[in-house]
């Protein structure tokens, strides 16, 4: 099979058009480029796109990519596919859209000057003739559009040696404080519009970031905490320092820790009364908290726990105990 997406590389995505960014998942942080008409995702040996998600299916969703539209077709997978919050068969995907499938979450990710250039690509397909003509007209424009600076710069520099001798009406130095006061003015101007830019860009990074925010805390009230740190992650990387976005993922943080420390205490009052079986759940509970986290300390804490109990049980696999 093509492969159409380099699995596991980290990459800039400033230097490529179409591709998913992980934010959540086994494979978080990594950066997955799209190429090709069709992609198909999932575990499986035969996705185009494999992701290392055991909750996901072998061939769990598809995009097919039809003239500048990228179209998202759920492959009838065992927990459905989720975009933006919501479950989807077919759905046509924008830039930035949040695709949610077994424990992964994609950011899919599209430049934006794409859709400007599979526009101006499909025009030269259908037309190429009319194009070309096109393309031959503006370089004629841009030629005349040159001689005729080039005409007006010599028109220029001659009136300027004809009026180089002439007595001005008004003292040279009223000419030098005019100029200057006008780059003042103009200064002035400059500074003010820059200023007005900044404020409106504040304000829609604000918009953006109170978005995500209610995101997140949405997944907090629901108790998918790994989402919502996610989601507060991504507010701090648009604004780094953001009070609320700080407050809220300590938070989130707060209480899986809580969660987790609350299965540590029932596991060790079942062990005290040698209710092994009942230590065991809760111990798979919490590597199924921390299964994106597996270099954690607390999740190595836990496998070892858990082995543990597995010997007292003659199990022999302490990972497929928690099956």
């Amino acid at each position: 099979m093509e492969e159409k997406a380099l699995i596991h590389s980290y990459m800039d995505p400033d230097s490529i058009d179409v591709g998913f960014h992980c934010i959540l998942g086994p494979d978080q942080g990594k950066f997955f480029p799209l190429q090709g008409n069709r992609i198909v995702v999932g575990r499986g040996k035969n996705a185009d796109l494999r992701v290392s998600d055991i909750n996901c299916s072998r061939e769990h969703f598809e995009i097919v990519k039809i003239n500048s539209e990228f179209i998202l077709s759920d492959l009838n997978s065992q927990n459905g596919t989720m975009v933006n919050d919501k479950k989807v068969k077919q759905l046509k995907l924008i830039s930035k859209d949040k695709i949610a499938f077994g424990s992964t979450v994609l950011s899919f990710y599209l430049a934006d000057n794409f859709l400007d250039r599979e526009q101006l690509r499909i025009a030269e397909f259908k037309n190429p003739e009319s194009f070309e003509k096109k393309k031959s007209n503006q370089q004629k424009a841009s030629i005349s559009a040159i001689v005729l600076i080039l005409v007006c710069s010599l028109v220029f520099l001659m009136l300027a040696e004809d009026e180089e001798g002439a007595v001005s009406d008004s003292p040279k130095v009223n000419e030098r404080t005019d100029v200057a006061s006008d780059l003042r003015e103009v200064n002035a101007g400059l500074r003010q519009n820059s200023k007005r830019a900044e404020k409106l860009a504040d304000i829609e990074q604000e918009k953006n970031v109170k978005i995500i925010l209610g995101r997140g805390l949405r997944e907090m009230r629901e108790k998918n905490y790994f989402r919502a740190i996610s989601e507060f992650n991504h507010a701090l990387e648009i604004n780094p320092g953001h009070p609320k976005a700080s407050f809220y993922l300590n938070k989130a943080n707060d209480e899986l820790n809580s969660i987790i420390e609350q299965y540590n205490l029932f596991a060790a009052r079942d062990l005290q009364s040698l209710q092994y079986r009942k230590a065991l759940v809760s111990y798979c509970a919490i590597l199924r908290l921390l299964h994106n986290f597996p270099d954690s300390p607390q999740f190595k804490d836990t496998k070892k726990k858990l082995a543990d109990i597995s010997k007292i049980l003659e199990i022999d696999d302490s990972e497929n105990s928690c099956h």
